[in-house]
């Protein structure tokens, strides 16, 4: 060895083997030598990738952890989405029920794409079956909430409802994109609409994907309906911070204070805002929503760190606060 630089030879391909080669061979004929395991050592088995508690959707593996440190939450890397099979399109409630399929695809942060593009790992497509576009201006319409959009608490259903031979007309939503049961929304309304308020919806104990849909009875017991479908989001964002700790002192010399929180959602995240001392810092889009704070130089004393999170529709929560001090 005279230290001369390796060319178009990685570790693993060029010292690696040479090092397990002169270990095996310095140990032939020794005998093998084990320890007894530990107490707070724990076996468990996790989801691949993540290293997340298993869901239905996960390949898994065993993994070894010092006790108390086992995850807690369960994966979120293996997403079942339901796509139509002969359009390769995500799944509509105007998709006919044979041509949808489940499949389940790796999910990884924004970062990773081009990781997962050079790995030709498949991503779930991104737009939806267009096989049958409702008719937003025909006589039988939901117009809001829009197909597809995010909703949450009271919703105001908006739209057209009316026909040469109304009788009357009536909305219900049902649980995912092919619902077998609905729930009536309000009572059946005899006066026709159109680009008036239908009902008020109330989702405030719901979340995830719905159909809601409008019904029109003529005077002859014919019917028309529009289904639209929409994701019911209730729940805020969920905040713990990793660091700083409560009370940790900094330096003028470490120049930054690294802020990471662990932030998730049931459905989808907007975005991440930092705080030091009520002052808006750093908007943070894409996770796992890591920031810096640059220590002023007249920084010395206590400040304060919040976190505050946003998903798509508008739920929000604070963190903790977290007092840190600044020393010379």
């Amino acid at each position: 060895t005279d230290n001369a630089p390796m060319i178009e030879m990685p570790a693993i391909t060029g010292a690696a083997p040479i090092w397990k080669a002169i270990m095996e061979y310095a140990h032939l004929g020794t005998p093998v030598e084990d320890w007894d395991r530990p107490e707070n050592v724990v076996e468990l088995t996790v989801c691949q990738v993540s290293g997340l508690l298993p869901t239905e959707y996960c390949p898994t593996q065993q993994e070894i952890f010092l006790e108390g440190t086992e995850p807690t939450t369960r994966d979120n890397v293996w997403q079942p989405f339901f796509v139509n099979r002969d359009t390769n399109l995500l799944a509509t409630v105007y998709t006919p029920p044979e041509l949808i399929e489940q499949r389940v695809y790796m999910i990884l942060p924004a970062r990773a794409d081009d990781w997962l593009s050079n790995a030709g790992v498949t991503q779930p497509p991104t737009e939806y079956d267009t096989i049958i576009t409702p008719d937003l201006f025909g006589n039988v319409a939901i117009l809001n909430p829009a197909p597809f959009s995010y909703v949450q608490g009271a919703v105001t259903v908006r739209g057209n409802a009316t026909d040469g031979n109304f009788q009357l007309y009536r909305l219900d939503y049902g649980k995912g994109l092919n619902p077998t049961e609905w729930t009536q929304i309000g009572a059946d309304s005899f006066s026709t609409a159109y680009n008036e308020d239908l009902g008020i919806w109330d989702a405030r104990e719901l979340d995830g994907l719905y159909s809601l849909r409008l019904t029109v009875i003529r005077g002859d017991n014919s019917i028309e309906e529009f289904v639209t479908q929409v994701t019911v989001d209730n729940r805020p964002p969920t905040i713990e911070v990793i660091s700083p700790l409560d009370g940790q002192q900094f330096s003028l010399s470490d120049e930054f204070v690294t802020i990471q929180p662990i932030v998730t959602d049931d459905i989808s995240m907007d975005r991440v805002e930092f705080y030091v001392d009520g002052q808006l810092i750093a908007t943070s889009t894409i996770a796992p929503y890591n920031e810096r704070w640059l220590i002023p130089a007249d920084a010395v004393g206590q400040h304060f760190i919040e976190i505050r999170a946003f998903d798509t529709v508008g739920n929000t929560s604070a963190s903790q606060r977290i007092t840190i001090e600044i020393v010379p």
